[in-house]
């Protein structure tokens, strides 16, 4: 489940639907998605601020309900935005069951990048400039 920061003056557009949020729907409609005996955290590294978040124990179903990995608590980079401007990342597992960033454009007004092919989407996450 994505926590959908609502009615706050900085998280508006992070709030708005567009369509990589529909193919998380889908994505669950099919089958795909994140079961675990505890909440699965994506979050950024509490030991200062390097650009980096942390994920936790979980076992995903990827790939229609047909492929379970567990994912073991690990720490995954995040590339730095040099641009001026706000990106959205995905946090994502692939059919490998390795877990990967992958950055969004970053814009005035910010859009989600495409899910990468054979990916679940764990957290979508927001990099300031």
């Amino acid at each position: 489940m994505f926590t959908i920061p609502n009615g706050t003056s900085n998280a508006d557009v992070q709030a708005q639907l567009d369509s990589v949020d529909i193919a998380i729907i889908e994505q669950g409609n099919r089958g795909d998605g994140v079961s675990a005996t505890t909440d699965l955290v994506v979050a950024q590294r509490a030991a200062g601020a390097n650009m980096s978040v942390d994920v936790s124990s979980a076992t995903a179903v990827t790939v229609s309900g047909t492929t379970v990995y567990t994912i073991s608590a690990t720490n995954v980079a995040v590339t730095s935005n040099s641009s001026g401007s706000t990106r959205f990342d995905l946090v994502c597992i692939n059919n490998a069951g390795t877990i990967a960033v992958t950055a969004g454009p970053p814009a005035t007004v910010p859009v989600f990048p495409a899910i990468p092919a054979h990916s679940l989407v764990l957290a979508a996450i927001k990099v300031a400039p």
